[in-house]
């Protein structure tokens, strides 16, 4: 018998002392996926220690229960003798127990709001980390093969040139959440092509001297313009254009 009740809570010890200590991970390295799992956790927790908490008060109410504790403790002499000093006999036992009950569910329900911040802190940092978007090396890695949506910052014009003018793109460090707020920046969204197809759409006549010289002088000048135009956080790999060369590419075709 004292195996069967202390397998489960072995199993729960275990569970937790595995998501305490990915959650700990994942807090120290920025890692969402580790702080997620701890996240669920702490929710799965806390739902099973309020239900808990709520059948044991419910069952405590009962009257039956109540005349049964009593009716055990009056058959144990020597316990009742050594309760005797705070003042608990057969007369008093369902009142000493009504109180024991306020005071038990008391202390859990102290319990459980603190808990219940506590996972509110790990579900608001764990949001942080998706926006700040910790995770972006690894989403920018998976999704390099089949395309999808980027998100990018669309920074405001510094001055009141037309807005018929062209749309210069410049590159930028990667901002966080707070930087693009204060950088009064709109999200938005393009289509990130496949590597294969980007791959294809380069050049295989230029020798590499020229393209490094041409993107080089396209930088420069996209850096100089994007002080008067505003310009678009728009993360790049090293060697990558900022623009497609399409006149290259038509005269390949052709």
């Amino acid at each position: 018998m004292s195996h069967a009740h202390s397998a489960p809570s072995s199993v729960y010890m275990a569970v937790a002392s595995v998501a305490c200590a990915a959650g700990f991970y994942g807090t120290l390295k920025r890692l969402p996926a580790h702080v997620r799992v701890f996240r669920d956790y702490s929710i799965a927790d806390l739902v099973f220690v309020t239900l808990s908490t709520l059948m044991f008060a419910f069952a405590c109410v009962q009257p039956t229960l109540r005349s049964a504790v009593c009716e055990e403790l009056s058959r144990q002499p020597e316990l009742m003798r050594n309760l005797a000093d705070t003042g608990l006999n057969i007369d008093n036992c369902e009142v000493y127990f009504e109180r024991g009950v306020v005071g038990i569910v008391a202390v859990m329900s102290v319990l459980l709001i603190c808990r219940m911040q506590f996972t509110l802190l790990v579900t608001d940092y764990y949001s942080q980390l998706l926006r700040t978007g910790s995770g972006a090396d690894y989403d920018e890695l998976s999704g390099d093969e089949s395309g999808g949506q980027q998100k990018i910052y669309l920074l405001p014009s510094r001055d009141t040139q037309s807005k018929d003018g062209p749309l210069i793109y410049a590159p930028l460090p990667r901002l966080s959440l707070a930087d693009a707020r204060q950088m009064r920046a709109t999200e938005a969204y393009v289509s990130r092509p496949s590597r294969h197809s980007h791959s294809n759409s380069l050049p295989h006549h230029h020798s590499h001297s020229s393209h490094s010289h041409s993107h080089s002088h396209r930088r420069a000048e996209s850096l100089s313009s994007s002080s008067r135009q505003g310009g678009i956080a728009l993360p790049i790999r090293q060697g990558e254009g900022l623009v497609p060369e399409r006149k290259q590419s038509r005269k390949q075709s052709a």
